[in-house]
């Protein structure tokens, strides 16, 4: 089924984070869930989101998220390299903060299952925080997204299925699905995995959105509830 993907919701800070006492106010071009039909050009910067790239001027393959200034969550399946950079701070993916990877842990993630799909990325050296690059709350570990509750995907994936990656980050609106209609699609899903997305329609994330922050409107801010696994539609966190 198009649109329909996996999300993770066993929350944890990664070890030797703090705690984040305020979380960045979501841009506003994403205030509005209804207008999203399909996906768009972000007119501005995710100020959370990363690209993960093979080298420093391009190279992008999978998407993240800052936690904070050394510190980016993506997907363990996208088998970062500590030869590797992430980007930051743009909407055109070949552009922004450039910086080297500097170690990858992702020890629990079982390749069979997909279960803990989660790299926690450290970096050789801080980003710069402030204005459009912004550390992402993490939810409290008990939270649970009402089925049908609005979130928001975003990534420089393709927009095509084996098509080219475009230059400006998108950005698209997806509905939290059931458990129990993910696993009639899926077959059986891990505790650490929700659904979210469109039973048939033509919007979702795609290849290079792998990583990627699913991220969900909590009171006045936005806050991280899964990481993207494609091309099979998986996020787990």
């Amino acid at each position: 089924m198009i649109g329909l993907a996996l999300f993770g919701v066993a929350l944890a800070l990664p070890p030797g984070s703090t705690p984040k006492t305020a979380c960045p106010a979501y841009p506003s071009f994403m205030s509005s869930y209804n207008k999203i039909v399909g996906g768009q050009a972000a007119p501005s910067p995710i100020p959370w989101q990363a690209s993960i790239r093979s080298w420093q001027s391009g190279g992008h393959y999978c998407g993240g998220t800052i936690l904070d200034a050394k510190t980016i969550l993506t997907a363990a399946h996208c088998q970062v390299s500590t030869n590797h950079y992430i980007m930051v701070g743009k909407t055109n993916r070949n552009e922004g903060q450039n910086v080297a990877i500097a170690n990858v842990i992702n020890s629990n993630w079982n390749q069979n299952t997909m279960d803990n799909d989660i790299a926690i990325v450290k970096l050789a050296t801080p980003l710069t925080l402030g204005g459009d690059v912004q550390a992402l709350c993490l939810p409290s570990t008990n939270f649970n997204p009402a089925d049908g509750a609005n979130c928001f995907v975003s990534g420089w994936g393709s927009l095509a299925s084996e098509g080219s990656y475009p230059t400006r980050l998108q950005y698209v609106g997806v509905p939290v699905s059931s458990q129990s209609y993910c696993n009639t699609i899926y077959g059986t899903i891990t505790d650490n995995m929700i659904c979210a997305g469109f039973k048939d329609a033509h919007i979702d994330a795609c290849q290079g959105d792998s990583g990627g922050p699913l991220i969900k409107k909590e009171k006045n801010f936005k806050m991280l509830i899964g990481i993207r696994r494609c091309p099979f539609s998986i996020f787990s966190i």
